[in-house]
């Protein structure tokens, strides 16, 4: 995971950790479902609270980096980088 992640903690359907002092909780009820997505900046206001539509067939990885554009916190040349450097 990038440098830019700490205290994270990831399972089968999760995650949940923070980027660059934004916390992340991603996960899905079940394998079949699509991501639940929530991200907070450091006062807890919502960057991100909903579905990842569509997210079903896809990985963790991809979820995260849904996380990250979502919220703003990367831009769509960052969000390629990091798909190609973690191959999400």
């Amino acid at each position: 995971m990038n440098s830019s992640f700490n205290s994270v903690e990831e399972w089968e359907n999760g995650f949940r950790g923070y980027y660059k002092g934004h916390f992340l909780n991603i996960e899905r009820d079940h394998p079949s479902g699509d991501w639940y997505i929530l991200v907070q900046d450091q006062t807890g206001e919502c960057l991100y609270d909903g579905y990842f539509r569509d997210s079903k067939r896809l990985g963790l990885g991809s979820a995260i980096i849904q996380a990250l554009k979502g919220s703003m916190l990367i831009d769509e040349e960052t969000a390629k980088k990091m798909n190609a450097v973690y191959e999400f």
